[in-house]
């Protein structure tokens, strides 16, 4: 069995997906297989990486878990990263994670906003904490362990002999949001989820206006479907706490920490609506 598998979902993202995969092929470990499979993307986003060294799965069936599952049966590694294409690793990123795994059989390591988007309002929000699905600036210690509603597939590394406790992830969700914390509902039920702090991936989040509202509705429309699925809340929430720590901030411009309030605010709100508009597709 090979070393270390690196899976990296895709779809239409031309743009990104090159500059993600030579990220991962620059790093002091090497990787033992990159494996990237594609939504059937329409794009080019496969004919742009046809020449590199990898493999190439496409799969047209919807959903984020589905995909990292596909991945996950196709590989060969004992110990399994996760990665998305709008992500950048930094080089020492499988070495971080290898080492967290000897302690930890499930790792999260470090997103930082990529400075390609780091201006704008939405991600200034994100990188000081203060929308709900992006907690790592309140994170520091080495191998620090994380509540399950921490947990990102944008950075997560596996040992695979847990998937024979846990199973896999759960392609019921269909899109973006609480998949990734049903999966770590499962993990935490039997292993603790390890915080490698080094293991830095830096993530172009989509930084418009528009795309924060309907990030805020999905996630809370999926967010009702993980309480479905678990009984479990999605602790996601507007961390109101840190609000009071915003006008500390001396690097944020006065008009910066308003913008912030205001974006917060219409995000909570666009929550709630996806929240309550959601329509209960299964019974459990």
């Amino acid at each position: 069995m090979k070393e270390v598998s690196v899976i990296i979902p895709v779809k239409n993202d031309v743009k990104n997906i090159r500059t993600a995969i030579n990220s991962v092929f620059r790093q002091t470990k090497k990787p033992s297989e990159v494996i990237i499979v594609d939504g059937a993307s329409k794009d080019g986003t496969v004919e742009s990486i046809k020449d590199l060294p990898i493999k190439i799965i496409v799969e047209p069936r919807p959903g984020g878990s589905l995909a990292r599952n596909v991945g996950i049966k196709r590989s060969k590694g004992k110990s399994l990263l996760f990665t998305d294409s709008d992500c950048d690793a930094s080089p020492h990123w499988i070495k971080e994670h290898l080492k967290a795994l000897k302690k930890y059989d499930a790792v999260m390591g470090k997103v930082v906003i990529h400075p390609e988007v780091r201006d704008s309002l939405v991600a200034k929000s994100l990188e000081y904490g203060l929308l709900p699905y992006f907690d790592f600036p309140f994170f520091d210690k080495d191998n620090e362990t994380l509540p399950f509603w921490n947990l990102y597939t944008s950075n997560l590394s596996l040992n695979r002999k847990i998937l024979k406790d846990i199973g896999m992830m759960d392609e019921d969700f269909k899109m973006v949001g609480s998949e990734d914390i049903e999966f770590g509902y499962r993990i935490c039920e039997k292993y603790k989820i390890g915080y490698a702090p080094k293991a830095v991936i830096y993530h172009k989040h989509k930084t418009t206006f528009r795309a924060a509202l309907y990030r805020a509705i999905i996630e809370g429309r999926q967010s009702r479907f993980l309480g479905f699925k678990t009984g479990q809340k999605n602790r996601r929430a507007i961390p109101f706490s840190r609000f009071r720590k915003l006008f500390l901030f001396k690097n944020l411009s006065i008009l910066d920490k308003f913008g912030i309030l205001i974006l917060s605010a219409v995000y909570f709100a666009a929550f709630l609506y996806g929240y309550a508009t959601f329509k209960k597709l299964y019974d459990f």
